[in-house]
């Protein structure tokens, strides 16, 4: 709580002022095991047919569409800090890699609650696009995602650019939290994001 109202109100004090500032922050992003709000669709590419939640019976890949979820932000000591929502938009392939695109919203906060995603007063909000690529940890597949957002804030962060790379590390073909595969450890995701206070230079 003490290091939040802190970035709150540097965000504050540095807006009053002409110069461009820069407000750094990075953390970790956690997975809730409610994490998908909306299924969205999907569809096979190349042939097949739906076996399963976002699996195919064969083909070149899946396309999704509209799937929607929330996730929880961290700082470096585990504290919450915000919770963010995400649209994901993907074209993979046949091994569950490719583009991804979409929406996101991150409302800063003490606790990670999918009602605060609810009509905010004060938050920031953007667009995406990133990749998922497989590589092979010795035996096993890893999965990593890499994001770029960019957006703005709204309400009291009007003005406020907001720029983050995240990277998500998944030992499963599904982006799913890992208490509910059983595969490696949480957090799930990293971000570095920066917030910049436009001036008049």
């Amino acid at each position: 709580m003490k290091q939040l109202l802190s970035l709150m109100l540097l965000l504050w004090f540095v807006s009053a002022f002409a110069q461009t500032q820069r407000v750094e922050l990075s953390g970790m992003e956690d997975f809730p095991v409610d994490m998908l709000t909306e299924l969205g669709s999907f569809e096979c590419t190349g042939g097949g047919y739906p076996t399963g939640l976002y699996e195919c019976s064969e083909g070149s890949g899946i396309h999704i569409r509209n799937l929607e979820g929330y996730t929880c932000l961290l700082n470096p000591d585990l504290d919450v800090i915000a919770t963010a929502w995400a649209q994901i938009n993907a074209n993979w392939d046949a091994n569950y890699t490719g583009p991804v695109f979409g929406n996101w919203m991150v409302v800063f906060s003490d606790e990670c609650d999918k009602s605060l995603l609810q009509d905010p007063d004060d938050y920031f909000a953007g667009t995406y696009t990133g990749k998922r690529r497989l590589q092979m940890d010795g035996p096993d597949p890893v999965w990593i995602g890499e994001w770029k957002l960019d957006g703005w804030g709204v309400g009291a962060h009007e003005g406020v650019q907001f720029k983050s790379k995240n990277e998500y590390i998944m030992y499963t073909a599904l982006p799913l939290p890992f208490e509910v595969t059983g595969i490696g450890t949480g957090p799930e995701g990293q971000f570095n994001a920066v917030m910049i206070i436009h001036g008049e230079d």
